[in-house]
């Protein structure tokens, strides 16, 4: 069976009950624009989506569960109301909790977790929703139904997504069943961000929900002093030239100020949300070298400030003390994400007498914290007293 014909089989599957029914009576007030509803699978077509993605750890799927997607809006980072969407998963039957998902670094519009194609929406919605939680995951700014440019490793205007998001979860869940239990999951980009709506809920949470477990998979947590000399060292020119992109224009500084002049021009249309992989990759040089300026990558080098590596400061998530256990989980092969931002937030948090633990998954990379992560979450999720 290849993909899109699974995905059509799950287009034509009717749930027995459309959660729009139980949701139709529900004061959202301004937040919600517009709900869809995408898909409906069955367990046996969760387990499939897992096998066709070619997800290799053990999960349990015993549930149906609706696949939707929610537009509503949240306040962007120059203080603007924008829209945005993100994907929710309702199971059939009783529902456990809400999980939320943070999606990993993405900047294909089209690829947008909501979006009824998205590998990663049909993954973790057969992980979670299969299990019998309500699953929410927003799209961020800039992917989606959203036309800005993407804030990526902005923290703040990202975090305000997910807490938007979740504040309708809430609601939702409040009128399907669901307990108002809440665990935070992400990947990749999708793990700092968990970090930042955990610290944010610690100190302001209008959700409705209880914070009871949450976790990272191979996150960049220190993007100043680990994550972007990581990535030069590792020459991900692809992480480098779209946090260029959106920084310059968070903070209103030129462009030509990071990159070389062969690309400052190049650059921004690759990063407007509807260049393809492929395309973004072609474009792009392999070595750091060619892309950033020499003054740039000494400033990094040398750990010197200026108005870049301060804003990667800024949009760190690795210097609080989180109240609820935040669990890193990392792979020790990681050629993306450098096992050291796991660790060193790990060291900081336990320090300051935080809630925090530590778990590698051993020789595995950026991918492969995936695959023996979530299955990990989800059995943490489920009985928070096991201890692998």
């Amino acid at each position: 069976m290849t993909l899109p014909l699974a995905l059509l089989l799950l287009a034509c599957a009717a749930p027995a009950d459309d959660p729009l029914d139980g949701l139709s009576a529900v004061d959202f007030g301004d937040r919600v624009v517009e709900w869809e509803t995408r898909a409906h699978a069955t367990p046996l077509d969760a387990l499939q989506i897992l096998q066709l993605i070619g997800f290799e750890g053990p999960v349990e799927t015993t549930t149906g569960y609706t696949l939707m997607q929610v537009r509503y809006e949240t306040t962007s980072f120059d203080g603007r109301v924008v829209p945005v969407s993100g994907l929710m998963a309702v199971p059939d039957g009783d529902i456990k909790g809400v999980v939320s998902w943070q999606h990993g670094t993405n900047a294909i519009r089209a690829n947008a977790l909501s979006s009824p194609g998205s590998l990663e929406g049909l993954a973790v919605s057969a992980v979670f929703a299969g299990d019998g939680w309500l699953v929410v995951g927003a799209d961020y700014i800039g992917l989606g139904v959203s036309e800005e440019i993407p804030p990526y490793l902005h923290t703040e205007s990202t975090v305000n997504a997910v807490v938007d998001l979740l504040s309708i979860a809430g609601l939702a869940a409040e009128a399907l069943g669901a307990a108002p239990e809440l665990g935070l999951v992400g990947f990749s980009q999708g793990a700092t961000v968990s970090a930042g709506v955990q610290r944010r809920l610690q100190v302001d949470n209008p959700t409705g929900l209880t914070l009871r477990r949450a976790a990272g998979l191979a996150g960049p947590y220190n993007l100043r002093d680990i994550a972007l000399p990581y990535a030069i060292e590792q020459d991900r020119s692809y992480y480098l030239a779209y946090v260029a992109n959106a920084y310059a224009h968070i903070y209103g500084q030129p462009l030509s100020s990071i990159l070389q002049s062969a690309y400052v021009d190049v650059v921004p249309a690759l990063f407007d949300g509807g260049a393809t992989f492929d395309e973004i990759d072609a474009a792009l040089p392999e070595a750091p070298e060619d892309l950033y300026t020499e003054a740039m990558l000494a400033d990094i080098e040398a750990g010197r400030d200026n108005w870049f590596t301060l804003a990667l400061e800024e949009n760190e998530t690795w210097r609080w003390v989180p109240e609820t256990e935040f669990r890193l989980i990392y792979g020790e092969e990681d050629t993306d994400v450098s096992p050291a931002d796991a660790t060193g937030a790990f060291d900081h948090m336990w320090a300051e007498g935080g809630a925090a633990s530590l778990l590698s998954v051993g020789a595995r990379d950026h991918g492969g914290a995936v695959q023996m992560g979530l299955p990990h979450v989800q059995r943490w999720f489920n009985d928070m007293t096991e201890v692998q």
